[in-house]
């Protein structure tokens, strides 16, 4: 590596974060992993808390995707202290973020729903609409699998103004992976699958193999609700691919064992 051989540490540690968040974007979990960790080590060892933070944040996400996260909770918690003891706001909100992804997988909808505020009220007070619809989206979820389908319509429809307001398209998708929930939950299928084909068509144009496989897994419960068995088993054969790439070995499992008991 150039920097590394000139000596531009920092510069190294940029781009060891750069290539990670590439390869994590299109799918190749195992070489991001290995980014990110090399990105860790480097990081501590010049004592920038930062990037020592950020670093801990991605391996918490790879843990997640994996299927593990109490460990991806654990990597969470470390970051936030970094991010704390550097005083990164954006940072502290973006954990908090996930943090709340975690308790959420766990099914821990309390916890959950306090650090998915934590990351609403930090973003407001920082006036950053990318975040703030990130953060909003997530308590949406929240709110969704806690049966409030119309509290977390307000908060998908507030995050999509968040993001149109700064032309964010890239969190786009799982605001309308969301709102086709809602509709689910209110018996409009057809909605349902409108909005997952949009997402599934923009998530594919930004090439991003997390988003469309959650997109595609939702697609395929929509399309067996239908009656369409085989749009259906194309879906989920999709998002088996997109997972296997991203190392989510238990969430194709279980779309693979949705396959196996169709008839």
């Amino acid at each position: 590596m150039l920097a590394r051989s000139r000596g531009e540490r920092q510069a190294e540690l940029r781009a060891l974060n750069y290539k990670g968040a590439i390869a994590l974007r299109h799918g190749d979990v195992d070489q991001a992993e290995g980014r990110f960790a090399d990105a860790l080590i480097l990081a501590r060892a010049l004592q920038d808390h930062t990037a020592e933070a950020r670093g801990l944040n991605n391996l918490g996400i790879i843990a997640f995707l994996r299927g593990d996260p109490a460990a991806a909770l654990a990597d969470y918690q470390l970051a936030l202290a970094a991010y704390q003891q550097a005083g990164v706001v954006r940072g502290i909100a973006e954990t908090h973020h996930n943090i709340g992804i975690s308790w959420r997988e766990r099914g821990d909808y309390r916890q959950a729903l306090a650090a998915a505020e934590q990351a609403v009220r930090l973003a407001t007070q920082l006036q950053d609409d990318s975040l703030l619809g990130l953060a909003l989206t997530g308590r949406a979820e929240t709110h969704l699998l806690m049966g409030d389908a119309d509290l977390a319509a307000a908060e998908l429809a507030r995050a999509a103004e968040a993001y149109d307001r700064v032309q964010f398209e890239a969190g786009l998708p799982e605001v309308w992976r969301l709102q086709a929930g809602v509709a689910r939950v209110r018996g409009d299928t057809a909605r349902v699958i409108a909005l997952l084909e949009q997402a599934a068509e923009l998530a594919t144009r930004q090439a991003s193999a997390e988003a469309l496989a959650d997109v595609e897994r939702d697609l395929g419960v929509a399309l067996e609700a239908r009656g369409d068995r085989g749009g259906a088993r194309a879906a989920r054969e999709r998002a088996i691919a997109l997972y296997k790439r991203l190392g989510a070995k238990h969430a194709a499992q279980a779309i693979a064992a949705l396959i196996a008991e169709a008839p």
